[in-house]
């Protein structure tokens, strides 16, 4: 089944005062205000915005407060990012499977990182967490194979990281550096949930041990995992998950 591919032109609008201009493979966005959203498409997988998916470098100038969803989704061939400091959104899925993206500064007004925005950036290195962020999506970093740190801002008091996991003071687990050589995790007592694609495709990780503190699981938790067993409390959420994702698991014993 064919799609329709979108039409790469040199030029356009991409907000109410966003415009775009595209020299080679170089992007510019300039104006003030939001980005418009995009979408995806398969056959290849590709962003649906009007400037295609073979951009190397992008540039976004001051006054741009979001970028949209999917809007860079798939650049494979994108390594170089400048982002403004009046932004303030990172859209879901924005920066999905851009996998030469390199580290980059982070806006230190940024607030907010929607679900899947980095997935799949395969030379993201390290990412830092400025103090204004005050929301992070499900999956906002899953499969970034080669991400060695997440950096908090010591300001930040929404998010901290405990041995190798981000973790949000609502006590959601949100993601796990999924390249740390440890065969065993143990979730700490504070988390009450673990968010979608947290642990996903964690290669060392055999062993999660999960507190009876756990209620909430999210979408693909271990997805393409190589996890061998969870450790958990009888009827706890984690013994459930266990049993209904057929994961094999060992329950600990209760003391009375």
């Amino acid at each position: 089944r064919k799609h329709n591919i979108p039409v790469v032109i040199p030029d356009g609008k991409c907000g109410d005062n966003l415009y775009w201009k595209l020299d080679g493979t170089e992007l510019t966005i300039s104006g003030s205000g939001g980005m418009d959203d995009y979408g995806n498409i398969p056959d290849p997988w590709r962003t649906t915005a009007p400037w295609g998916g073979k951009i190397t470098s992008l540039t976004i100038k001051e006054g741009i407060t979001s970028i949209g969803n999917y809007a860079f989704y798939c650049s494979h061939n994108l390594s170089d990012i400048v982002l403004p400091s009046s932004l303030i959104t990172i859209g879901f899925s924005s920066f999905h499977t851009c996998e030469n993206l390199s580290d980059f500064d982070v806006p230190k007004n940024l607030e907010s990182i929607g679900g899947t925005a980095f997935a799949y950036c395969a030379k993201l290195n390290a990412f830092t967490i400025p103090a204004s962020v005050t929301s992070i999506e499900d999956g906002a970093f899953c499969n970034c194979f080669n991400l060695q740190q997440i950096n908090i801002s010591t300001d930040n008091i929404s998010f901290y990281m405990q041995n190798g996991a981000l973790i949000g003071n609502s006590g959601k687990l949100i993601a796990y550096l999924i390249g740390k050589p440890e065969s065993i995790f143990v979730v700490p007592e504070n988390v009450t949930s673990i968010g979608g694609w947290a642990f996903a495709n964690a290669i060392n990780l055999k062993t999660i041990i999960v507190p009876n503190s756990v209620t909430e699981f999210g979408f693909s938790v271990f997805d393409n995992n190589y996890i061998e067993k969870i450790e958990c409390y009888k009827d706890s959420a984690a013994h459930t998950y266990a049993l209904e994702n057929n994961i094999p698991f060992v329950l600990l014993p209760t003391f009375n």
